[in-house]
């Protein structure tokens, strides 16, 4: 059998985490710009074609340690 205490702990637990919720406010992140989207894209192609012609800057610099 749960004793009274358990049951108060968990309906105090439940209810500070609905109240926490309630009181955050809603965050939305803007969204993305066509610009961005593009940049972001133009720069992993860059990079990928970097990594497959053989110049990772970050790779390189292992080799050197």
């Amino acid at each position: 059998m749960i004793g009274h205490n358990t049951e108060l702990r968990d309906f105090i637990k439940i209810a500070q985490g609905a109240r926490a919720s309630e009181l955050v406010p809603k965050v939305r992140s803007k969204p993305e710009t066509p610009e961005h989207r593009r940049r972001r894209d133009d720069y992993w192609q860059r990079q990928l074609e970097r990594e497959l012609a053989g110049e990772d800057p970050i790779n390189d610099n292992d080799k050197a340690a």
